[in-house]
């Protein structure tokens, strides 16, 4: 299914830095980590630790 959406404008969520955070800011889109356990907390890397801190995430966007 084709949703139409250019990758700048598109939010891919994944909990895998170098899989799903690499993969998607490489191919152009905004990546947001799902950092459940906080390694990556002091990484600089746009990440949130659990479901309802990504529902705040979204709804500011």
């Amino acid at each position: 299914m084709s949703m139409n959406a250019a990758p700048e404008e598109s939010l891919y969520v994944g909990d895998v830095y170098s899989v799903d955070y690499l993969g998607a800011t490489g191919a152009g889109m905004h990546a947001l980590l799902m950092d459940v356990p906080g390694a990556y907390r002091d990484k600089g890397v746009p990440r949130v630790e659990s479901l309802a801190e990504l529902q705040i995430v979204l709804r500011r966007s």
